[in-house]
Formats: structure tokens, C-alpha cells, sequence
């Protein structure tokens, strides 16, 4: 009996250590494109392109799971010669993502990576929130045990899930790249 409970108390160290290991936790900037289309009216002539750039934070439950809390700034331009119709706005995005690790070395994991984003705006007179369905791939550089650089280069639909009055806007596509520190604890 001294004997089993010897080896469950070694193996739950044991095993606390490696689950350790495979939490992260980190912060960055990210930056994106997205074109979306709207009805034609008041404010636009049907398509529009937002840009949007900003901070986020990044904690991993595990080698597989990752959640996401991102600040955004967000500038519309669209219409007749490009020019702007929207007042910039902020947002708040909060995302969830499963990831595949694949080891290259010691130094460099590759990871696809798919996920939820919400993306919901501030100004809500002008702009409207957004549910993301995104996938794309991920690489995590360490520079030691612990401390790594992740960055992201993912794809994705944006579906409109506010209404703006004269607006119309449709489901959007576009690219998000993401690049920050991270730390294993």
C-alpha cells in the first residue's frame, strides 16, 4: 500500500511539472485588413475596407487551447475615391483557439491554429460587432526555456451580428497577423 501511494504521489508530481509547462501567457500588437460590403446609401457605395490595429493578451490553458483578449483601433475607408465615411472607433475582442503543436526543434514549434473571435465596437451609432470564424497558422521562436516570441498569420469570415441603420453590412473577410512575447510557466 506505501508502495502505490509512493508511485501515485511521483506520478502526480511528475505530471503537475509537465502541465506546468504547457501554460503560457503573454501580450503583443496585432493588425488586420478586413473588406465587407454593405447596402448602398447614406454612408457608403457598397464596399468599404476597415483597417484595425492594437494590443492583445494571450493566456494557454495547454499546448492545444488558447484564449485571447485583444484592444483594438478600428478606420473605415471606402466609397467614392477612398474616402473616409466612418468615425474611428474602438473595439474589444475576446477569442478563443485550439492549436496543433509540431515540434521543428528546439527552438521553433509550428502550430495551424482555428478559432472564435467576438469583436464587439464601442460606438455602436456607426460601427457594429462582429462574430469571427478564424483559421490560419501560428510559430512560436524560444529564446530560452520559457520565454518565447508567438506570432500569428491568420484568416477569416467576419459575420455582423449588430445592425446600423442605412448601412446593410454583409459578411466580411479578411486577414489578421499577430506578433508578441510570451512566457511558459
Amino acid at each position: 500500500m506505501k508502495k502505490a501511494i509512493i508511485i501515485f504521489v511521483c506520478f502526480a508530481i511528475l505530471g503537475a511539472e509537465v502541465f506546468a509547462l504547457e501554460k503560457a501567457a503573454g501580450m503583443g500588437a496585432l493588425g488586420g485588413v478586413t473588406f465587407q460590403s454593405g447596402e448602398e446609401g447614406t454612408y457608403a457605395d457598397g464596399s468599404f475596407t476597415r483597417f484595425s490595429g492594437g494590443i492583445f493578451g494571450f493566456f494557454g490553458f495547454s499546448q492545444y487551447t488558447e484564449l485571447n483578449l485583444s484592444l483594438l483601433y478600428k478606420a473605415i475607408s471606402g466609397g467614392n475615391g477612398g474616402s473616409s465615411y466612418f468615425t474611428p472607433t474602438w473595439a474589444l475582442q475576446v477569442g478563443v483557439y485550439g492549436k496543433y503543436p509540431f515540434v521543428l526543434s528546439d527552438k521553433i514549434v509550428l502550430f495551424p491554429t482555428a478559432g472564435l473571435d467576438f469583436e464587439w465596437s464601442f460606438d455602436m451609432d456607426t460601427w457594429w460587432s462582429d462574430l469571427w470564424i478564424r483559421a490560419g497558422l501560428g510559430m512560436d521562436l524560444f529564446f530560452s526555456e520559457t520565454m518565447f516570441l508567438r506570432s500569428h498569420l491568420i484568416y477569416g469570415a467576419a459575420i455582423p451580428v449588430t445592425y446600423v441603420e442605412d448601412l446593410g453590412v454583409k459578411v466580411g473577410h479578411g486577414l489578421l497577423v499577430k506578433v508578441g512575447l510570451g512566457w511558459m510557466f
